[in-house]
């Protein structure tokens, strides 16, 4: 059985090389039954760029090698912690995809950190997030915390959370869990 959502996450840094599609972090989703399907999705990364005089960082989101969604920020020249956001709705056939979340630069010394690709299928998700499809556990032990976060971030990102029954950016967390 598929799931709603999906998360891939990461907090160790990776080299971005200059004037290279970096893949930073990617996930395979399931779109089952044969209708086509309104997808969410949010990739993000952190971007540092101390010791170089960078002019640009593009974030772009992948579906199955094809390009769909980008963004880009200018002048980070010496740069520490530059968010860099990636968000939007696709229409996406039924079947098994791969989404992947790229950086690109145009100089070296460029590293993303705190990466994080999000994808939940509006068809089935009823106007709310859980934060289990972001990876919390909900079992006491595992800190829970960035799958928390995602959650909110996806939430406040896009209005495709909110309808006439719900407030906007709903987001749930199971019964009987013990988030940490």
């Amino acid at each position: 059985m598929s799931t709603i959502g999906a998360t891939d996450s990461n907090t160790n840094p990776i080299g971005v090389l200059p004037l290279t599609n970096t893949i930073v972090s990617s996930l395979n989703f399931d779109l089952p039954e044969n209708v086509t399907h309104k997808v969410f999705v949010i990739g993000e990364f952190v971007a540092d760029c101390a010791l170089c005089t960078s002019n640009f960082v593009v974030g772009d989101i992948q579906v199955d090698g094809n390009t769909f969604l980008n963004t880009q920020v200018n002048n980070l020249n010496g740069a520490i912690d530059e968010t860099v956001v990636v968000s939007g709705v696709l229409t996406v056939q039924p079947g098994t995809h791969n989404f992947a979340l790229r950086a690109f630069t145009d100089v070296a010394n460029l590293s993303a950190h705190h990466r994080a690709l999000s994808v939940v299928d509006l068809n089935r998700s009823e106007g709310a997030l859980s934060v289990k499809w972001f990876g919390a556990k909900g079992d006491g032990q595992t800190d829970d915390t960035d799958a928390i976060i995602a959650a909110t971030k996806a939430a406040a990102a896009h209005p495709a959370f909110t309808d006439i029954q719900q407030p906007a950016g709903v987001v749930t967390f199971a019964n009987g869990g013990k988030y940490k």
